[in-house]
């Protein structure tokens, strides 16, 4: 137990009851991949939809929509999941569920803004002027030409639910053991800082990573659908 790393063949060490470090932090992949997949799908799945309602339906319902996403984003984020953690239950996928409805507010607001700057384009006018639907102008002309801000802010997001997914876990309302995540694994090195000080080392530098990772691609695509929109207004 708490052995220090290359000793017997343990890359990273081991854990308090003697588990190797490396090959939960590889196993631990697993579940940050799903948990960001779960919070961020959840987010898109209400924002994008009630963004473009609120872009392309008249203002009492706009104000409607906008006004409870203000309602929503007035409180503190990781105070708000955790009531709703406190309903559901200490569990990955109910915290999952509570970061999602956290996430869409900020889903909500930018798909409207992107919206609100094509509905009066002209292929938008071309579509209404020969009977195009509502829900197909939506969905299928205007969704199409807004992309580019919603995949820069799925990446951005992607990183802010695994730092999120972490904190929930440290504090227990997140993945329960013996399941393995970088959250409770820094949990448990906390809890054996002054036995095996690099315990907490490994997982916190995952996270650090990988949330890295993420907004480098997140400016990558940034960078890359503006130098696009600069192509196509030249």
């Amino acid at each position: 137990m708490l052995a220090s790393p290359l000793t017997d063949g343990h890359l990273l060490g081991t854990d308090e009851l003697g588990r190797d470090v490396f090959s939960r932090l590889v196993y631990a992949i697993r579940i940050s991949a799903v948990a960001v997949a779960q919070a961020v799908g959840m987010a898109l799945l209400i924002g994008v939809p009630f963004g473009l309602v609120a872009g392309m339906t008249d203002r009492a319902v706009a104000m409607v929509v906008m006004r409870i996403t203000d309602i929503v984003m007035a409180f503190p984020p990781i105070i708000l999941a955790i009531a709703i953690i406190a309903v559901l239950g200490p569990d990955l996928t109910n915290a999952m569920i509570a970061l999602g409805l956290v996430f869409a507010p900020r889903v909500v607001r930018l798909t409207r803004s992107s919206v609100s700057a094509v509905r009066h384009e002209t292929y938008i006018e071309a579509s209404r002027t020969i009977g195009t639907g509502s829900w197909r102008l939506m969905f299928w002309h205007v969704l199409p030409n807004v992309r580019a801000p919603l995949i820069i802010q799925t990446s951005i997001l992607a990183g802010v639910t695994l730092l999120a997914e972490a904190g929930l876990s440290f504090l227990g309302l997140g993945v329960q053991p013996p399941n393995a995540s970088w959250g409770t694994m820094m949990r448990s090195a906390f809890d054996s800082l002054n036995d095996q000080n690099l315990l907490i080392l490994w997982p916190g530098g995952m996270i650090m990573l990988t949330v890295l990772a993420f907004n480098v691609v997140g400016d990558g695509l940034r960078d890359s659908f503006g130098r696009e929109v600069h192509r196509g207004d030249r």
